[in-house]
């Protein structure tokens, strides 16, 4: 419910409304509604409960101005379990008219046009997507079987399929499912939910996303992932902005990853990736700026310090680069980045002989993933060696690594860009101008 409200309002141009991933970080809490305003900068909140008994749906909503702890409006629902999901928009249709907020046309018939659902698939997609936001292997594993369930009890079902296109991207950018296979399988079922409801907004962030990371499609991925932030706006946003710097418009990056913490407001992960756009805009102290805050509320976040000492690196600062990578180790002694950036660390402070033990000690450990190609490629621009950092570029490009994506953009690069065979390797991934 809570997500489906959020939904609904976030379509409504004239309301700004916080992510599910935010407000789920006050569930149970016991700070009062003027609090937990204040915290997310929201003027309202809704709160309520949910009842279902035989087959039968009742919801029960209030809407609180948040500087006084007032109810605005409050009212109960009753409905067949089928016709959920049209309370659902029955409900933010009242909280709009409440707010007095103006629906466009197609606001209107958007929230009028709900389709009956099956609420036995229903039930088993919600339980799908209830294991995928738990987060762990094993949680992620389990929601693939009642995304499957949804879509054998009702093959109409969009939310299922959507759900389980959902998963095999996860399960893709987890790399716990080889990346072929993954790939192969989201795309369709992200295509079949947006041929069974084109409003459905996680189906097209799907898509854009596959589009994206799968197939180097950099205008079909901003295709969809528009469309999917113009129907579920706090969930694609960030996606957005990294496909724009990934194109080389940060600038509008940067704002879509605004727009992205505005309405995540407690997620801290959005800190750091808006300094990465920063940081590919050769920003880098807005970069570090951004990268410290985070380190501030979240000081053993091993990424931030990879990308701080990114930035360092950019910036001529070896030494406190070389700190930020060696914390990184220290806090995450057998991540691949780890390895990566201190043989990186030595190669920026003239150490050669040290930097490729570090790389070829890797690769004989079997029992452990190989650094990836670009790994190695970024440790030989350090030493200047742009050859053989161009061999491994074209390795990366043959495994199609994820890291390649930025490579039009990423300062690392940057001794490379008049090179032939860079400039070949961009024009084979079809990198827009």
């Amino acid at each position: 419910m809570t997500d489906e409200l959020i939904t609904d309002l976030a379509q409504i141009s004239a309301l700004k409304v916080i992510s599910r991933t935010s407000v789920m970080h006050y569930k149970r809490t016991e700070k009062t509604i003027p609090e937990i305003a204040k915290e997310l900068h929201v003027d309202a909140i809704v709160e309520g409960s949910v009842q279902r008994s035989d087959g039968r749906v009742r919801i029960t909503a209030q809407l609180v101005n948040a500087a006084t702890d007032t109810h605005l409006w409050a009212k109960s629902y009753e409905r067949d379990l089928r016709d959920v999901m049209a309370l659902q928009d029955e409900v933010s249709r009242c909280i709009a008219n409440e707010v007095q907020v103006t629906l466009t046309p197609e606001e209107q018939t958007r929230l009028a046009s709900a389709r009956p659902v099956n609420p036995q698939a229903h039930e088993a997609y919600l339980k799908g997507m209830y294991y995928l936001d738990r987060g762990s292997s094993e949680d992620v594993k389990t929601s693939r079987k009642y995304f499957e369930q949804a879509i054998a009890i009702d093959p109409q079902s969009a939310l299922g399929y959507t759900g389980l296109s959902i998963y095999y991207g996860i399960v893709f950018i987890s790399n716990l499912t080889p990346a072929n296979e993954a790939c192969a399988k989201a795309e369709p079922l992200a295509v079949k939910a947006i041929e069974l409801d084109d409003n459905l907004g996680d189906a097209h962030d799907s898509l854009g996303a596959i589009k994206f990371f799968c197939h180097w499609d950099f205008a079909g991925a901003e295709r969809e992932v528009r469309r999917g932030t113009q129907l579920n706006p706090s969930e694609g946003r960030g996606l957005l902005a990294t496909i724009l710097t990934s194109e080389g418009r940060w600038q509008e990056g940067a704002v879509e990853m605004k727009k992205a913490i505005q309405e995540h407001p407690v997620e801290p992960g959005l800190t750091g990736k808006l300094g990465w756009v920063y940081f590919m805009g050769r920003q880098y102290d807005m970069a570090i700026e951004q990268y410290r805050k985070g380190l501030e509320l979240h000081p053993n976040d091993t990424y931030l310090h990879q990308l701080l000492g990114d930035s360092y690196a950019q910036k001529g600062m070896v030494k406190q680069a070389v700190s930020e990578y060696q914390r990184l180790a220290s806090l995450a002694p057998d991540d691949l980045s780890s390895a990566v950036n201190l043989a990186y660390a030595d190669a920026i402070s003239g150490k050669r002989s040290e930097a490729l033990k570090i790389l070829e000690e890797r690769d004989r450990d079997t029992k452990r993933p190989p650094i990836p190609a670009v790994g190695h490629a970024e440790v030989y621009i350090a030493l200047g060696d742009k050859q053989k950092a161009l061999d491994w570029l074209e390795k990366a490009y043959a495994r199609r690594e994820r890291a390649m994506l930025s490579l039009k953009v990423d300062p690392g690069f940057d001794s490379l860009r008049s090179e032939p065979r860079f400039q070949a390797l961009l024009a084979r991934m079809n990198v827009p101008n």
